[in-house]
């Protein structure tokens, strides 16, 4: 698995959580955006969060290969 993607009604708390916890650095985005990539120690973006918002289902988006 190359990425992930999740939709989450938390997102400021998963974004603080994922950086401030796990080490994810941001790569695009912060907080107060609709979305974020987050990267490790070795890909581009490894992590992407998006903010919930009505036609977007919370929980896995997508994972990539």
């Amino acid at each position: 698995m190359t990425h992930a993607a999740l939709v989450t009604a938390n997102f400021e708390e998963l974004f603080g959580f994922y950086t401030k916890i796990i080490g994810l650095t941001p790569f695009v985005g912060s907080p107060e955006n609709s979305f974020a990539v987050l990267r490790g120690t070795v890909g581009t973006g490894d992590l992407t969060l998006y903010r919930y918002r009505p036609g977007l289902e919370l929980g896995l988006h997508h994972t990539g290969i």
